[in-house]
């Protein structure tokens, strides 16, 4: 016979359930976790009411103490719902005091200086990559010419007006009969093609020295042979065995002209070193020096360097300008000692480039240069001292 409702005998809380107690079957309270044996209904009528106080039932409670060797000793008290949600929240007391003292100890504020100082750091850094990439998208690219013409252009610049002169032609030399004066094509060389240009121009002038430590002179500007001096070949082919050209120059005839039948055979030969600016390397040369009295090349009189009483610094050797020849033409800009020479860039801008007798190269500005001061840095003995830009 089963029961559907059965007495705590130790709490006095009553039990229900739907499948029913069977008498002797052991339970355990829900609310006092005690462990007892559902009484024969024969011995015990259960009704609605509490059981009796828990001390007469003693004995059965401890019984079933003695049957559970693995519950605690301890009598707990009885707990309801609201207890058990308290009994969860329990935490040690130790780790919480634990982590406080991290959150406040030095440490953790050394771990957060550093990493503000990296984030710092970082963003400095950012801040001048951006800088940087303003600067570049602001700043004009070279301009494109010859060989180059893949580099962005500049915007052109006007372009110097040179002084009237009615005894040369645009760029020093005199045009030829009926023919048009020398008017360069492009706004410049770019960054690339002047330092080829720069590095050429120091070749040159170092072989004038080696040249002047030979023979104790700079040379003429033309060789000249024959009948009343008649000027055949550059100085151009004199300062080949200066170049580490040898072999070239035992090829040439030194009493036949630079168009003649064994030399013009060589004229495609030329050394790259004096192609400078040029685009095109197609045996015609920028590379020219003042000719006429007062000039460092005056086909009079040979000019050592320990003559020159202005300053091997302040007097222009060499310089790119005017319209290209062959490189083994006697064809230089003219100059009369008197009138400033008029200087065109061979592919364009307002700058040339110009070798100083001290072996030195500069870019000469045709615009901040007024025409009197190029005078006074090409005459060698004027005695002025002048400051070239």
């Amino acid at each position: 016979m089963s029961l559907t409702r059965t007495t705590c005998p130790s709490c006095g809380a009553g039990l229900k359930s739907a499948a029913g107690f069977n008498p002797g079957q052991s339970v355990r309270c829900p609310k006092c976790s005690t462990a007892f044996a559902v009484p024969d209904p024969d011995f015990e009528e259960v009704g609605d009411e509490p059981a009796p106080p828990a001390q007469k039932k003693a004995p059965v409670r401890a019984a079933a103490r003695d049957d559970d060797d693995d519950r605690p000793r301890r009598r707990r008290r009885p707990r309801d719902e609201d207890d058990d949600d308290d009994d969860d929240d329990d935490r040690p007391r130790g780790k919480g005091k634990k982590q406080k003292g991290y959150k406040s100890s030095p440490l953790r504020y050394a771990i957060l200086g550093v990493l503000l100082v990296v984030l710092g750091v970082l963003a400095f850094l950012l801040y001048q990559k951006k800088q940087r990439e303003k600067e570049d998208a602001a700043a004009p690219a070279p301009a494109a010419n010859g060989d180059d013409a893949d580099a962005p252009e500049l915007r052109p610049r006007p372009q110097p007006v040179p002084r009237p002169n009615p005894n040369l032609g645009v760029g020093g030399e005199a045009p030829p009969q009926g023919g048009e004066p020398f008017r360069p094509v492009g706004n410049g060389p770019n960054a690339a093609t002047l330092t080829r240009g720069s590095s050429n121009l120091t070749r040159i002038m170092l072989a004038m020295h080696n040249y002047h430590d030979t023979s104790g002179a700079l040379p003429k500007a033309a060789l000249a042979a024959g009948q009343g001096g008649a000027p055949l070949l550059s100085w151009r082919v004199a300062l080949l065995p200066y170049l580490e050209q040898d072999a070239l120059y035992k090829q040439f005839k030194l009493d036949e002209p630079w168009d003649g039948p064994s030399n013009k055979k060589l004229i495609p030969l030329m050394p790259k070193v004096y192609q400078g600016t040029l685009p095109d390397a197609d045996g015609k040369t920028a590379f020219k020096v003042f000719a006429g009295p007062g000039s460092a090349f005056d086909s009079r009189n040979r000019v050592s360097l320990a003559g020159i009483a202005d300053g091997t610094s302040n007097t222009i050797g060499v310089a790119e300008a005017g319209a290209p020849v062959e490189w083994t033409r006697p064809s230089d800009l003219p100059f009369d000692g008197r009138t400033p020479p008029r200087l065109v860039p061979p592919t364009g801008g307002e700058t040339i480039l110009v070798g100083m007798l001290d072996s030195s190269t500069r870019r000469l500005s045709l615009v901040r240069n007024p025409p009197d001061v190029i005078l006074k840095a090409v005459t060698v003995a004027g005695g002025e001292r002048v400051e070239l830009e």
